[in-house]
């Protein structure tokens, strides 16, 4: 998956600011995220969405998640702990 091309000289400074929007995120989230992505590669598209389907669930059941909401509801930024 390619979302952006850059010269060589911008790659570093532009992969480090998406590592860090990425890592203001729940860490939970994020590493659902990356299992449903490396996993989803390799199922056909009815299994990979029933398998991110599987992982959405529990991460709906997560502190984090009621912090996300939380937040996103107070518009504030969320405080993950990873729970």
């Amino acid at each position: 998956m390619v979302n952006a091309v850059y010269p060589q000289e911008e790659l570093l400074p532009k992969v480090q600011a998406l590592a860090a929007t990425i890592a203001k995120n729940g860490g939970q989230a994020v590493a659902i995220a990356k299992d449903a992505i490396f996993t989803g590669m390799n199922l056909s598209l009815e299994d990979g969405v029933r398998y991110e389907s599987g992982l959405f669930g529990t991460l709906f059941s997560t502190e984090d998640q009621k912090e996300g909401m939380q937040a996103f509801v107070e518009k504030r930024k969320a405080n993950f702990k990873n729970r």
